[in-house]
């Protein structure tokens, strides 16, 4: 019998309420931040609302506190955490460490995109026990759609990717790149979309 492999390891951050979070971000969106926690190199995702008066950049490492009320878990974003209030940034970090934070997210070659083929997935297929986020290394090229909106557009498992670009507005984006942040989005009519939340 063939051993099944699975999606990238996350490793598990503190959880518990008021724990202090060193973070290094990786993208800001309309989703909200992505980060990694330096404390145990897992992948957090945390809300936008906090994230709107900040200019954040990839790489920027930033202190947080995890509210005092847990939220219930989100099968589209098991890597969801709550704040306390809005990243406090400490300092930016310098390439080399980022690499070797980055280097075991990277998402495995020899599966899909988060997992599945296209560009949605039905919200009833999601158990919380696949990852919401990739750090795919592609090259990647942002253009816009006939209505003028961002997208971005790399080749992965020899599928062509054209996917929505969902930044904050005070985020700024390379044109080109040779990784990108994808994320799942929240439920809309009952699917949840991969989309680019940034480029590193």
């Amino acid at each position: 019998m063939c051993a099944v492999r699975t999606l990238v390891e996350q490793p598990r951050r503190a959880g518990d309420a008021g724990v202090e979070l060193t973070l290094m971000v990786l993208s800001v969106s309309t989703l909200g931040l992505t980060a990694v926690d330096l404390a145990s190199g897992a992948v957090v995702r945390a809300g936008g609302g906090q994230l709107d008066d900040l200019s954040l950049r990839p790489f920027d490492v930033v202190s947080a506190q995890l509210a005092d009320r847990a939220e219930p878990g989100d099968p589209t974003q098991p890597e969801a955490v709550a704040l306390a209030g809005p990243p406090r940034p400490l300092r930016r970090l310098a390439p080399r460490r980022a690499e070797r934070l980055l280097r075991p997210l990277l998402h495995p070659e020899w599966t899909h995109l988060l997992g599945f083929v296209g560009p949605s997935i039905p919200f009833w297929e999601l158990d919380g026990t696949r990852p919401s986020v990739a750090v795919v290394a592609a090259p990647a090229m942002l253009g816009a759609d006939d209505d003028g909106r961002l997208r971005c557009r790399f080749v992965w498992r020899t599928l062509v990717h054209d996917l929505p670009v969902a930044t904050a507005r005070s985020t700024g984006l390379p044109n080109e790149a040779t990784r990108v942040v994808v994320a799942l989005t929240p439920p809309l009519e009952g699917h949840c979309y991969k989309v680019v939340t940034g480029l590193l």
